[in-house]
């Protein structure tokens, strides 16, 4: 499906690299808004994943996907999907369900909605997750 979607080309993006866009859905990622375009570069692989980074994920059970990844060494088969917006739970997919992975690096949006995000209260609430995420490792 995604292979045959239309290639795009814009003069601030590196013509050396394969790039894509993606209109987003949903409030998950706040503060970029649904309808929102994000474009992304092709990442060859999981091993090439910077976690915390932005990313669009095309799966195999969930369609595409437009989370925060975590990859971590020792739980190499899975990844921690966060979304920006803390109304969402975190949750993690097999690795194996992954079929293309886009790392985001920028966004055109519609709208000029100014929405409040604190860096800073982002960063902790993304460690409170991975805490949480790691202890429920733990147990099983």
């Amino acid at each position: 499906f995604v292979s045959e979607l239309p290639k795009i080309s814009m003069p601030v993006l590196p013509s050396n690299r394969t790039h894509r866009a993606f209109e987003i859905q949903g409030d998950s990622m706040l503060p970029i808004q649904a309808g929102s375009i994000v474009f992304g570069e092709y990442v060859e692989s999981l091993a090439d994943i910077k976690n915390a980074k932005p990313y669009v994920l095309v799966t195999k059970n969930d369609g595409i996907v437009f989370k925060r990844v975590f990859r971590f060494e020792e739980h190499h088969d899975s990844l921690l999907l966060v979304s920006d917006n803390k109304l969402y739970e975190p949750y993690t997919i097999r690795a194996a369900e992954v079929m293309e992975i886009w790392l985001v690096h920028s966004y055109y949006s519609k709208s000029m909605t100014a929405v409040d995000v604190q860096p800073i209260a982002l960063v902790n609430q993304l460690a409170v997750r991975l805490l949480a995420f790691e202890k429920n490792l733990l147990k099983k």
